[in-house]
């Protein structure tokens, strides 16, 4: 039988070298100096979103432009057609803090970046984006646990992780159960 998926959604994972504990500082040299803002986060704090000639940031958006040419074939883009890097933000979660289920409206792609991730501190999660899905398919009725059966979907992010995801793809990160910071970069990145 000849199989054809049908609205496919996809996250990359890997990992980068770069300073961690350069970002690690510059992030809470930030939380100190500014108040932040309320968006998806549930208790820790979030920034405004942050100039993008931060030097300490260069090397990580450099490696975010080197994703480019995959992204335009991911989505399929004309050649005429451009990404841009729009807008990010920092996002520090302490114990018990999260981030509430939510899409990135008007992006192309998001990306993730892990300054900080102590063990237990929180996994990044995926919602299936076809509505109907959990009518029909219950936990209970699965044998093991697929990209065509699943609900959700469970990312254990570590130190030093990138990960890419379309912006629609409705999303999460659950309690840090640490007494640690969990220290992590958002960006959107737009057609333009």
């Amino acid at each position: 039988m000849n199989i054809n998926y049908l609205f496919i959604s996809f996250f990359t994972q890997e990992k980068l070298s770069l300073n961690n504990e350069s970002i690690q500082k510059y992030c809470l040299d930030l939380k100190k100096n500014s108040k932040g803002r309320q968006a998806t986060n549930y208790g820790g704090w979030q920034s405004d979103d942050i100039d993008q000639t931060v030097p300490v940031l260069k090397p990580l958006i450099d490696e975010i432009f080197l994703r480019h040419t995959f992204l335009r074939q991911v989505f399929g883009l004309k050649n005429e057609v451009k990404l841009k890097m729009g807008n990010y933000w920092l996002n520090i979660n302490n114990k018990g803090d999260f981030n509430i289920p939510h899409v990135h409206p008007f992006s192309l792609a998001s990306v993730v970046y892990y300054a900080k991730v102590p063990k237990d501190s929180g996994r990044l999660v995926f919602e299936n984006p076809i509505q109907q899905h959990d009518y029909v398919m219950k936990p209970n009725t699965v044998e093991k646990f697929n990209t065509i059966n699943s609900g959700y979907w469970n990312v254990t992010p570590n130190e030093g992780d990138l990960i890419i995801f379309p912006s629609w793809l409705r999303h999460w990160v659950e309690p840090n159960n640490t007494n640690e910071d969990r220290i992590s970069i958002a960006f959107n990145l737009n057609i333009g």
